[in-house]
């Protein structure tokens, strides 16, 4: 899980009744922060997840 702080920064935009977008915002990209990201999503009708690559 990444929390927001002084390199990463996530929000979570309300698109509608059915439908969120989060973002990330990562500063002072570096060499080490290139690779997969996953994001999860849950609530009480199941589970699905997507990777940015």
């Amino acid at each position: 899980m990444i929390l927001s702080n002084s390199k990463y920064d996530s929000m979570l935009l309300d698109s509608g009744s059915y439908k969120s977008k989060m973002h990330l915002r990562i500063r002072n990209l570096k060499p080490e922060d290139y690779g997969p990201y996953t994001c999860v999503a849950k609530n009480s009708l199941g589970e699905t997840e997507g990777t940015i690559k």
